[in-house]
């Protein structure tokens, strides 16, 4: 009979997102300064300095906001393997979406009332800083190889059909 043993632990399991994750701040980052300068020039060009400082305010906040979700679950896969890490994942992850829905709320209402802040560069540069982190979120876990499934136990290969050629 075959003997099986887990392909990773627990500890093993839930750090196996850190490079996707990772990856995700990276390319965040990398797309943040992509978009700065590409809205901070469309509204410089169509809005003079206020609108470069909206785009590059709004890019700012998107990605500052984004960047939280990956940071806190890399923080949070450091107590992978304790008895309660669900319990803090879920607390992590509903909090923190929380919380930044509330900041993000009160952050654009104060910047609202900055004077000489062109409001449709801040908002427009707000949400494309918000579809650009979906997509290199995407990309970064599309192209990690995170298994599916962590604690699997798989069969050791039986004498002979391992490939080595001898029985």
């Amino acid at each position: 009979m075959p003997t099986t043993e887990p392909l990773h632990t627990g500890d093993d399991a839930a750090r196996l997102s850190h490079p996707a994750l990772r990856r995700s701040l990276v390319w965040g980052a990398w797309a943040a300064l992509g978009l700065a300068v590409i809205g901070g020039g469309v509204g410089f060009l169509t809005g003079g300095v206020p609108a470069l400082l909206g785009a590059v305010i709004g890019t700012l906040v998107a990605v500052f906001f984004m960047a939280i979700t990956a940071a806190s679950l890399l923080w949070v896969n450091r107590r992978a393997g304790r008895e309660n890490y669900v319990v803090v994942l879920a607390a992590v992850v509903m909090g923190g979406w929380f919380v930044k829905f509330i900041a993000f709320v009160a952050v654009l209402v104060l910047l609202r009332q900055v004077p000489g802040l062109n409001q449709w560069a801040l908002y427009l540069s707000v949400i494309a800083g918000v579809l650009v982190s979906l997509v290199v979120d995407i990309l970064s876990f599309a192209k990690s190889r995170t298994p599916y499934v962590g604690d699997v136990a798989l069969p050791k290969p039986a004498p002979g059909l391992d490939g080595s050629g001898s029985s």
